[in-house]
């Protein structure tokens, strides 16, 4: 289980807390992609990862079940948005003992979209720009020599393959084509990618939905997420896509991760790469 804590954080940079008999009461949470929290589960060396979906169990605190990942210290990331289209990246840490570093058998995930990737385990090689996936299909990073640039806008580009070597016909994941995590190598970086950016869904239909009639709290989140349930509920099915794109500018140079994780015939698969980002053309570091 884990708790959302730190309070006086979310206070000082959420200005819209309610007032109510004189106390705060935070913006509720609406679900974003069909999830009311985005976890991701990221060892220290990067050779472990987890993407999963907590379900909650109060106000405050939700329950996952931990993917069977190999024993070391993790970074824990949580994405969620409130009902006024504030985003927040929750973080924590937790060790996983070593004991538990064989891996378990008949482990059930807490969401169906929960999943999660070991280094090697596949047989892959990162730095490479060609991986296999778990389903013998293979994910290409196409991209030029030119080396990407710290604070210049990049255009990532990934295409799968089925085993026979045919375009894959890829599938919505949690209403897109692909999601991507990015993290730098001494975890000053982490961000959640979609092929629209790093906006929220949850908080483009806060923008969109919100009306003068919404001055009590949770109306706005009830219609978001029916309006989100449906979305999702719609999105399913084989597309003629095998190729998802991602928008995205790295802040500063240096070493990086990226996971890649997209749907085929009811699978999620997650590949990852590394790249070294250069400082940006005229540039200097202290």
């Amino acid at each position: 289980s884990l708790a959302i804590t730190d309070s006086t954080w979310l206070m000082r940079n959420d200005q819209s807390w309610l007032r109510r008999n004189g106390r705060s009461a935070l913006s509720p949470l609406i679900p974003d992609h069909g999830k009311l929290m985005h976890m991701f589960v990221v060892r220290d060396d990067k050779q472990a990862f987890a993407h999963l979906h907590p379900v909650p169990h109060d106000s405050s605190a939700f329950i996952v079940t931990l993917p069977p990942l190999p024993g070391g210290h993790y970074r824990v990331y949580g994405d969620i948005v409130r009902e006024n289209g504030m985003t927040h990246t929750l973080v924590g840490d937790v060790d996983i003992p070593l004991s538990a570093a064989a891996p378990a058998t008949g482990v059930s995930a807490t969401d169906p979209d929960d999943a999660w990737w070991v280094s090697g385990e596949l047989g892959s090689r990162l730095g490479q720009s060609t991986i296999r996936l778990s389903d013998g299909s293979t994910m290409s990073w196409v991209h030029s020599k030119d080396p990407l640039l710290a604070d210049n806008d990049a255009d990532l580009q990934f295409t799968v393959r089925a085993p026979d070597g045919n375009a894959a016909s890829l599938e919505p994941y949690m209403g897109m084509m692909g999601h991507a995590m990015i993290a730098r190598d001494d975890d000053s970086v982490f961000v959640h990618l979609h092929p629209a950016g790093s906006i929220s869904m949850g908080t483009q239909m806060v923008v969109e939905m919100r009306t003068p009639a919404d001055t009590v709290s949770g109306m706005l989140g009830q219609r978001i997420t029916q309006n989100d349930m449906s979305a999702m509920s719609r999105a399913t099915g084989a597309t003629s896509q095998s190729t998802v794109r991602f928008p995205y500018a790295f802040p500063s140079p240096g070493k990086y991760r990226i996971w890649v994780q997209v749907k085929r015939a009811g699978t999620v698969l997650t590949g990852a790469f590394d790249t070294d980002v250069q400082p940006s053309r005229g540039a200097w570091e202290r």
